[in-house]
């Protein structure tokens, strides 16, 4: 018996925590309509990540107008071969 609610194993990212905690670059593109890169594809920022089996959690800061949004990325198809 369990004192988790139906469907909830505790392996969760939110109740087991990350695996890996590390500092990289990520690409993405700023949300904010006003802002002079808008939907610019590919703007690089260092990124604090928490990582969780092939989940990825961090949040990424435009560099230009300093508006944040949570990413959550699926690694488990990037592979280098």
């Amino acid at each position: 018996m369990s004192n988790y609610p139906a469907g909830v194993t505790g392996n969760e990212y939110q109740i087991a925590g990350a695996d890996a905690e590390y500092t990289e670059y990520r690409a993405d593109s700023c949300d904010n309509e006003e802002c002079t890169a808008f939907e610019v594809e590919d703007v690089e920022v260092e990124v604090d990540i928490e990582s969780y089996r092939y989940e990825e959690f961090y949040k990424w800061t435009c560099p230009v107008c300093k508006e944040s949004k949570d990413v959550e990325r699926n690694t488990e198809n990037d592979h280098d071969y």
